[in-house]
């Protein structure tokens, strides 16, 4: 009589790869086959309002872009975000992405510090 065990486990492997590309496509644009880094995300979640730019560089990078709006890829619907981007005070706004379409974007006031966070996918 033929052991069971391996087809056993070769079903149970194959389910979970099949629930793990589920998880993808349904976290998708978030997902890690897209590229996309949790740690990156909580780095951004963690910024608090008033931090100044030096820390904002240390946990995110050096930007993908600058702009003297706010630079997010996609207005429609993302309109809150513009539009408290708009009514933050913010002079300048920096650009990061996360994976393959995920975007970061960050409002600094004239002396350098966090008025705005935002963040959405192109």
């Amino acid at each position: 009589m033929r052991n069971p065990r391996p087809l056993r486990i070769l079903v149970l492997a194959a389910l979970a790869a099949v629930a793990f590309m589920a998880w993808q496509v349904v976290t998708l644009p978030k997902s890690e086959l897209a590229g996309f880094s949790r740690l990156q995300q909580y780095r951004f979640e963690s910024l608090p309002l008033g931090a100044p730019k030096a820390l904002v560089l240390e946990r995110l990078g050096i930007p993908r872009s600058e702009a003297p709006t706010c630079n997010l890829p996609q207005r429609q619907g993302f309109e809150e975000a513009f539009r408290r981007a708009e009514a933050s005070g913010a002079t300048k706004f920096l650009l990061w992405i996360n994976g393959m379409n995920w975007f970061y974007c960050v409002g600094f006031d004239a002396q350098d510090r966090v008025v705005f966070t935002g963040e959405g996918q192109s």
